[in-house]
């Protein structure tokens, strides 16, 4: 399985190949996208997540799945199968990546995920398909982005008809879905440290902006000290894949040379030093620094 395209002998890359095949990352450089867009370029570099990808894909096939609860609307986390290996793998994926299943993958181009179909026999028996995101795939390619856990300071979830019946006919199911909503709607693990609230669809935005503005001010603690550095780690990124893409390894120097040249308004890769500095950076990022804008712990 390859990643990016390997450059040719002499290391050369045309200018318009680099600017092509990374003009999507100047568009995540806009914060508004927040950070999971770049979590995922990270993540899927890291080379423990492409070896579970891999292992994936030859088991998941062969491997019967069903779930581990009620199913109403999102089957995003609660897989479960008698093959041990898959199910480490998902867990794998889960808990040190925060990569869970994404059960709105079917719109998107066949290679975007590993998929699976899921039946299930509940009120209604359906099928669902769920899939895993193909670590070959940029951020801007899916049409249903990567279901990252721990990605987002807020999550959220509503009861649907289906599930609301169940609190007078059957209780403990009720019981039994309520804590996997809890579940579902924690940025993270780190339970003690997440606030719970229920909203009524009925409020009146000025009173509840009112009220989210005292829970924030008197609940949340301040952010722990960490700069996204947006601009700088789309270099990150093209000074990586250039550098571990090319057969023999591209010298920083001349890889300088290329990003001086696709990008003469960024005085900085000129620099052979800082473009070094650039991929021991973003191998750190790649390798577990990642971790430092999630909420996993």
């Amino acid at each position: 399985m390859k990643f990016l395209q390997n450059t040719s002998n002499n290391n050369s890359m045309m200018l318009e190949e680099i600017e092509y095949k990374y003009e999507y990352l100047a568009h995540l450089v806009d914060n508004s996208m927040g950070v999971e867009p770049w979590l995922w370029e990270f993540i899927r570099r890291n080379d423990e997540y492409r070896s579970l990808f891999r292992g994936l894909n030859e088991l998941l096939p062969k491997s019967p799945m069903h779930f581990a609860g009620p199913v109403y609307s999102d089957t995003d986390m609660f897989l479960q199968s008698e093959d041990k290996q898959t199910i480490r793998i998902i867990w794998t994926m889960r808990e040190k990546f925060g990569i869970t299943p994404n059960a709105n993958v079917k719109a998107d181009p066949v290679g975007n995920y590993l998929t699976k179909e899921i039946p299930y026999q509940g009120t209604i028996n359906e099928i669902y398909v769920v899939g895993f995101p193909n670590p070959e795939i940029p951020y801007n390619r899916f049409k249903s982005p990567p279901v990252i856990k721990g990605a987002k300071p807020i999550e959220k979830a509503s009861f649907n008809e289906r599930s609301v019946s169940l609190r007078e006919r059957k209780p403990e199911r009720f019981k039994q879905y309520c804590t996997q909503i809890i579940e579902k709607i924690s940025p993270s693990q780190d339970l003690k440290n997440t606030i719970y609230i229920g909203i009524s669809r009925y409020a009146r935005k000025e009173i509840l902006r009112k009220y989210l503005e005292e829970i924030i001010e008197n609940f949340i603690e301040p952010p722990q000290d960490v700069r996204l550095r947006l601009e700088q780690w789309r270099y990150y990124l093209i000074v990586f894949d250039l550098r571990i893409t090319s057969d023999p390894r591209m010298t920083f120097g001349k890889i300088s040379g290329h990003l001086s040249q696709a990008y003469p308004d960024n005085k900085d890769v000129i620099d052979e030093i800082t473009i070094q500095k650039y991929f021991k950076k973003c191998q750190k990022l790649i390798e577990s620094e990642y971790k430092k804008f999630m909420y996993l712990e």
